[in-house]
């Protein structure tokens, strides 16, 4: 009803095939409204040879308004060469990162497993509809540049801690050797100090490294608009 159609009282089950693959969020609410326009008749189904082209997850509102939702990015990871993603607006921007690893593959040896055409947002569910009846076309995010990565604060140096010359020292020898590391104590003693210090110890996040690291931030709904992690 948000866009003008009703389901005049019919009742309406969609199947999400195949059942062994877990799902749930709202990710698949800009899908699912799509599918329930075509099987409808209020929007044209698209040619065969043309569906399995894009890759469409967002989440809408109860007025047709595409909202923000859970792991955006590491859905756009999953694209395939060739493959176009229409997404909610607000998520439109951090799935561009996929460019990244696109580019990076293209300077470097390792191969990206995503290298997705188009990023096109999508503020309202009426935009979809106008598009499949061939009304306008749909930007394109990855055309104006995408997100990029930004400097968050300098970690904290080792040298500004006094004392605590054991975690220091247990963390220099982890980081070196690529192990793991327990910080065990009282509150107050500095454990959380330490961490963060290390970081400073650490090599810079390589390109490939910074997306994965980010598409984590964005399952668990941590990634900040407009702001991927270094």
């Amino acid at each position: 009803s948000a866009i003008g159609f009703g389901l005049c009282g019919r009742r309406v089950v969609l199947n999400f095939y195949p059942a062994d693959i877990p799902k749930r969020g709202q990710s698949l609410d800009l899908p699912a409204a799509i599918v329930l326009l075509q099987a409808m008749g209020f929007a044209p189904d698209l040619a065969e040879h043309m569906v399995g082209n894009f890759l469409v997850f967002g989440a809408l509102d109860a007025h047709g308004e595409c909202r923000w939702c859970h792991g955006g990015l590491p859905m756009a990871m999953l694209g395939q060469p060739g493959q176009h993603i229409i997404t909610s607006a607000p998520l439109s921007r951090e799935c561009t990162l996929v460019l990244a690893r696109k580019q990076q593959s293209a300077t470097n040896a390792a191969p990206s497993r995503s290298a997705v055409d188009s990023v096109h947002p999508i503020s309202h569910l009426s935009e979809i509809l106008e598009w499949l009846n061939g009304e306008k076309k749909l930007d394109n995010t990855l055309s104006h540049g995408g997100m990029h990565f930004e400097d968050l604060d300098a970690p904290m140096l080792f040298e500004s801690i006094a004392g605590q010359e054991q975690a220091k020292r247990a963390a220099v020898v982890a980081i070196a050797g690529g192990l793991s590391a327990l910080l065990s104590g009282p509150p107050g003693v500095g454990k959380s100090m330490c961490a963060r210090a290390a970081a400073s110890l650490l090599p810079p996040l390589t390109v490939h490294e910074k997306v994965e690291l980010s598409a984590i931030y964005s399952a668990a709904g941590m990634l900040k608009p407009g702001c991927a992690v270094t």
